[in-house]
């Protein structure tokens, strides 16, 4: 089985055997009262996450769950955190785990909060070419060439008394744009600047974390500031 965890992401799935599926299904109970796990139907797989030592981000799928395609997901360290494309369970994870996070995982770290941290049910999500899974637009449809030519890998420019400085190419609603972030020891992301480059494609990258509906102030990206966007 293949699911999707998130851009960046680092080492290797595995999925859940069936008896897997049955004791976290025992554990976790429905997803928002409303979509059930089952051995039968659901997959399940997860994937260590370095920068909160042995803790591994859980991604159930289920064809049977009612209504749009959607994803649950969770980290488990000890304990389960629902991730619901609110910024409140990472910031939760973060105050009970003091992240580790170092060069050689900052990029990861940075595609998992972007990408779990939705607005719209929306991710702020990071290309880093037309050919990454996520990526909207099809070949040959408008504006496709443009992007081809302006896409490139996120990176990390350098580290400073506040944090890693990043550049990524994010993303949101129709539009690609290019972003300045700074992730602090305490992992709290802040995008600090962002140029608009392409806008009004018409494709949308969609993540749907919850049944219910999203409540927005919660789910924006925070500014430098620590303030909603």
């Amino acid at each position: 089985m293949t699911t999707y965890m998130f851009p960046r992401a680092q080492g290797t799935t595995r999925a859940y055997s069936k008896d897997e599926i049955a004791a976290f299904a025992a554990r976790s109970g429905w997803v928002d009262d409303v979509a059930k796990i089952v051995p039968e139907t659901t997959s399940i797989a997860c994937l260590n996450l370095p920068w909160w030592g042995d803790a591994e981000l859980i991604v159930a799928n289920d064809p049977t769950w009612p209504g749009e395609e959607f994803t649950a997901a969770w980290v488990l360290s000890e304990r389960l955190f629902r991730l619901d494309g609110s910024s409140p369970p990472i910031h939760a994870i973060n105050g009970r785990i003091k992240p580790l996070i170092n060069k050689d995982n900052v990029l990861s770290y940075l595609g998992f909060f972007c990408w779990y941290v939705c607005s719209e049910r929306m991710p702020f999500a990071i290309v880093e070419s037309v050919n990454d899974p996520i990526f909207p637009l099809q070949p040959g449809s408008e504006k496709f060439d443009a992007i081809e030519d302006l896409i490139r890998p996120a990176e990390l420019l350098e580290e400073r008394e506040d944090g890693f400085h990043c550049e990524a190419y994010v993303w949101y609603s129709d539009a690609l744009f290019k972003a300045n972030f700074v992730v602090p020891p305490g992992g709290v992301v802040a995008m600090i600047e962002d140029e608009p480059l392409v806008q009004e494609t018409g494709a949308n990258v969609r993540l749907r974390l919850e049944f219910s509906e999203p409540q927005d102030s919660e789910n924006e990206m925070p500014d430098k500031d620590g303030n909603d966007a």
